[in-house]
């Protein structure tokens, strides 16, 4: 069987300073107002962080890390374990999420149009792609 090339160009994306290193997703919304995700540190000593795409995204999947196997293993072998293991914000180029896209719309989607967003969060991997930047934002406390 012939090894699959692993194309795919991961880089940490830091969109505001303070972020824990890794979070564990509590929500994922998409409604009339919008996108948002709700991410909560996993060692529960810091706020939850929100990410809010003000319009909507043009797609988003969310799959259980124990489904995603062989992209943590393709992360694990050109990046290391401390890449995705220790961060949870990405941005993806030269995706496959964006390959599968393209071949689902009849080449429709153009890939230079969108950003592909991924967070690798405890046990989920949420990859949104969108054409421009969320608002990114720590949640103050409810007491």
């Amino acid at each position: 069987m012939n090894k699959i090339i692993f194309n795919e160009e991961w880089s940490r994306w830091e969109p505001i300073s303070g972020l824990a290193d890794k979070y564990c997703l509590v929500s994922v919304v998409s409604d009339e107002d919008g996108f948002k995700v709700i991410l909560e540190d996993d060692k529960g000593i810091g706020p939850n962080v929100s990410i809010f795409f003000k319009d909507y995204v043009w797609s988003y999947r969310n799959v259980d890390e124990n489904f995603r196997i062989k992209i943590i293993g393709d992360l694990l072998e050109k990046y290391g374990s401390s890449f995705y293991g220790q961060w949870t914000f990405f941005t993806v180029k030269e995706s496959d999420y964006f390959n599968w896209l393209s071949e689902q719309s009849h080449e429709i989607f153009n890939a230079n149009q969108f950003i592909h967003f991924s967070i690798v969060a405890c046990d989920d991997i949420l990859d949104i792609v969108s054409c421009y930047e969320p608002e990114v934002t720590f949640l103050e406390e409810i007491t």
